[in-house]
C-alpha cells in the first residue's frame, strides 16, 4: 500500500443520462467520454443506461455526425397496411 493521503472523490461530471433535460446533451456527453477513451460498457454503468443506448448513439455519431444527435420522430416511415375482413370481402 501507497503512504500518502487518501485520493480524493472527484464529482461526476455529467449526471445519468435519464436526468439530462435535452436528450441532444445526453448523446454529445456519450461521445465526449467515448473520444477521451472511455469504453461502451463503462459508459453504460456511468451514465446507468443500456450498452445498446451507448451503441446507437455511437452508431447515429458515425453515420450522421451532429444532425444524428437530435431527436427523430418515434412514427413509422410507412403508414399501417392492415385491412379489415369487410375490406378484403369487398375486394374479392
Amino acid at each position: 500500500m501507497a503512504s500518502g493521503p487518501k485520493p480524493t472523490r472527484k464529482e461526476r461530471r455529467y449526471t445519468h443520462y435519464s436526468a439530462f433535460d435535452d436528450p441532444t446533451q445526453g448523446r454529445i456527453a456519450i461521445i465526449r467520454l467515448h473520444m477521451e477513451g472511455w469504453s461502451v460498457k463503462s459508459l453504460a454503468g456511468y451514465f446507468g443506461t443500456s450498452r445498446q443506448h451507448i451503441y446507437r448513439a455511437l452508431k447515429r455519431w458515425v453515420e450522421e455526425q451532429f444532425t444524428g444527435l437530435q431527436d427523430k420522430p418515434s412514427t413509422p416511415h410507412q403508414p399501417a397496411t392492415k385491412t379489415t375482413l369487410a375490406v378484403m370481402n369487398a375486394v374479392k
